[in-house]
């Protein structure tokens, strides 16, 4: 697994809300390939772009400005699982949950406030309300998914249980540490993945944007407009809460049984390099 931190100003802004250093993660599948979920357009659509497999080559250009990139390893992975699961749910076309996260991002923002409130008060207790109701809200289940969820969701489907050392979120919602989606039966692994997503079969690589439909997407009028229809369109919808939904990158970043094999620091202002690498499992070095 691969943990993200770019140096844009949006993701300084991520980064600082999150209190981490990363802001994206993605797995490498070998052979020089990159599974992940994207939003290419950046607009409050939910139903563009999402999960899919791209060449480590693009995935180096995209992320060419970062701050911190860490390389994790997991132990008692059964690799092929996970790539099998992979490769199913890239068949379908799984989007990315744009709107959620914005509704997450809120969540986050409320219980920072609510965490600087006195403990049992009213203003607490109803800040503490908000931010259940903003995650159910923000919960879809596997029917959209964004980086750290489809990390998470493929891990769990390779029988990996990961266990969080810390959640953004784990305060207001402290049972999920023993959730029930960590154990996913494996004779249900294929069935849920064939089920997943909304939308048909992904026949090519992610859509991305040019120049006039970025401009469009990113202006704040048409922006205001598809994250209204996003949010009531998820309204509608029953879902019930899932640990996957809430899990963000900075959770991954503690989480067992990952290890972290390598991390590379980049200071943009002196423009100057810092890594260092782990022991891995099987070597001394």
């Amino acid at each position: 697994m691969i943990l993200i931190g770019g140096a844009t100003p949006l993701s300084r802004f991520i980064q600082r809300r999150l209190r981490s250093d990363f802001t994206h993660a993605a797995l490498v599948t070998g052979d020089g390939s990159i599974a992940e979920s994207y939003d290419y357009r950046l607009s409050m659509l939910e139903s563009d772009d999402g999960v899919t497999e791209t060449s480590l080559e693009a995935f180096h250009r995209r992320h060419a400005k970062v701050s911190a990139v860490s390389i994790l390893r997991p132990d008692g992975l059964d690799v092929d699982a996970v790539l099998e699961q992979i490769e199913l749910y890239s068949e379908r076309h799984i989007p990315y949950p744009t709107a959620g996260m914005v509704v997450l991002a809120l969540a986050v923002a409320t219980a920072r406030l609510a965490g600087r409130q006195q403990e049992g008060s009213l203003r607490e207790r109803l800040l503490r309300r908000l931010v259940v109701s903003q995650v159910k809200l923000a919960a879809d289940g596997d029917a959209y998914m964004h980086c750290a969820e489809y990390v998470t969701r493929m891990y769990w489907a390779g029988g990996l249980a990961l266990r969080f050392k810390q959640l953004t979120l784990s305060h207001d919602f402290p049972h999920w540490d023993n959730h029930p989606s960590q154990q996913i039966k494996p004779e249900n692994r294929r069935h849920q993945a064939r089920q997943a997503g909304t939308g048909p079969a992904r026949t090519g690589g992610p859509t991305h944007s040019t120049a006039a439909t970025a401009i469009i997407a990113r202006s704040a009028p048409f922006a205001l407009f598809d994250l209204c229809r996003a949010l009531t369109h998820r309204r509608k919808k029953t879902t019930s809460i899932d640990l996957a939904d809430v899990v963000f990158p900075p959770d991954l970043a503690s989480a067992t049984p990952l290890v972290e094999v390598g991390r590379i620091s980049v200071d943009q202002t002196r423009l100057t390099i810092r890594s260092y690498y782990g022991a891995l499992p099987w070597s001394n070095k």
